[in-house]
């Protein structure tokens, strides 16, 4: 699933404590996998620091790739997965 995220983000501060680096054409291959161009559109659409959700985690759009952040950090918070993040922050907005 791909979704973009930037509207539901309501905190200015995420600190990033790991990341996984995905070159496009890796994204763009697992999408094709499941026979979704609805998906793949989504993913030309957004420009480099959009945040959106893939594959039930949160990434990062760069210029030259994406970044999947394994592990934040919401100021005042405890460090969690990107996993959880998307489960249980943005899944309350």
């Amino acid at each position: 699933k791909v979704q973009n995220c930037n509207s539901k983000f309501k905190i200015k501060i995420l600190k990033i404590h790991q990341v996984a680096v995905e070159t496009t054409q890796r994204v763009v291959s697992a999408i094709n996998k499941k026979n979704t161009t609805s998906r793949v559109s989504i993913l030309n659409r957004l420009t480099p620091d959009d945040l959106f959700v893939w594959n039930n985690q949160l990434a990062l759009k760069c210029r030259a790739g994406y970044l999947v952040l394994q592990k934040i950090q919401i100021p005042g918070k405890k460090i969690i997965s990107g996993e959880e993040f998307v489960r249980g922050y943005l899944q309350q907005s």
